[in-house]
């Protein structure tokens, strides 16, 4: 979980700075070594999470940490001992040690609410794939950096034996998510558990390739996309706008690459599908519902749900409590993901 890694990032670099205040004899600086494993630390966890804030603070820190005590680490490599820290150091462990203290705050108080698709009797398989939307997909070799990221939910299977699953499953029709790309799947991830409660199978997919450009700059990628999206739409909100018609352009294309796969991973070529989106697709929609009559059930809009606020980025209550923090959103977050899946499922009926 995201909150472990950021406390433990913050608890080394704690540990690095304080070293300074316990010297009792002449030793090797040892513990100088915590200043570069932080910042591999920090770089990692921005790897699997990607960029927020925190992890912006986290791995700034670090560096500065890490310049900090760069002649306590040439000293520990020519294994000299030290017998004392100059005030320099001293000074700039009480700096860093104060500036470490922001980061446990945040971790703690604006942690993301997870929980499990097991404690809600859900299954939740994540299928990654490589390709282009020019060239289609396969299936990516492990350890290969993937394209397209495909979860699906559905209701787990009963290992007792005595039924196929523990939730009887809607055969029909298939719930097909489109994410907006200001929150990905992850931050619809409550929403898409309770559906799955429900006894629907659920499919979302986030599409990182090289011809699905969102952004078309070097943002553009797993890592930044999201935080980009964020900050254009905050920042810039009438121009951020005004590229409805290209979202909706690339919506669109995710959804007909997203009809093959999920047919291959269902092994039918005639499932019926129920299309949810989010502000980003509310054109593709339409059209997908108007081109593809046979394929389609319904649709619906998360924008025209009241009770979710946070249109176009999911649900940050519980998924990214300090960005809720910064647009003042205060709610109960599972409450609105219970209305929100109230609501598709009324839809789809």
């Amino acid at each position: 979980m995201q909150i472990y890694s950021e406390l433990l990032i913050t608890a080394i670099l704690f540990l690095c700075n304080i070293r300074t205040f316990f010297l009792k004899e002449s030793k090797p600086d040892s513990l100088a070594i915590l200043a570069p494993l932080s910042l591999l630390l920090s770089a990692v966890n921005l790897f699997a999470f990607g960029l927020s804030l925190l992890n912006i603070y986290l791995v700034l820190l670090s560096v500065v940490v890490l310049l900090s005590n760069f002649h306590a680490l040439l000293r520990y490599s020519a294994r000299l001992y030290v017998d004392h820290y100059s005030p320099l150091m001293i000074f700039w462990s009480v700096v860093t040690s104060l500036l470490c203290i922001p980061a446990f705050y945040c971790a703690i108080v604006f942690h993301p609410v997870e929980k499990t698709s097991a404690s809600f009797e859900v299954e939740e398989t994540l299928l990654v794939y490589n390709g282009t939307f020019a060239n289609g997909f396969t299936p990516a070799p492990n350890f290969k950096k993937g394209d397209v990221f495909l979860t699906k939910y559905m209701p787990a299977k009963d290992i007792t034996g005595e039924k196929e699953t523990l939730i009887p499953v809607i055969e029909s029709p298939v719930i097909l998510f489109v994410p907006d790309k200001r929150a990905d799947t992850e931050h619809y991830k409550p929403y898409l558990q309770l559906l799955a409660q429900k006894g629907y199978r659920v499919y979302s997919a986030d599409f990182f390739t090289s011809d699905g450009r969102w952004l078309r700059n070097i943002f553009d990628s797993k890592i930044f996309r999201r935080f980009a999206m964020v900050f254009d739409s905050l920042s810039r909100n009438h121009l951020f706008n005004a590229q409805l018609e290209y979202y909706s352009f690339c919506s669109k294309r995710e959804v007909n690459a997203l009809l093959t796969l999920i047919d291959e991973d269902l092994g039918s070529t005639d499932t019926k599908y129920f299309l949810v989106t989010d502000w980003m697709g509310k054109i593709a929609a339409q059209d997908l519902i108007n081109e593809k009559r046979d394929r389609f059930t319904g649709k619906l809009n998360l924008e025209d749900i009241d009770e979710y606020t946070t249109k176009g980025y999911g649900l940050i209550s519980l998924t990214d409590p300090l960005l809720a923090k910064y647009m003042n959103i205060s709610e109960d977050g599972w409450k609105t993901a219970r209305a929100m899946a109230d609501a598709t499922e009324g839809a789809v009926k």
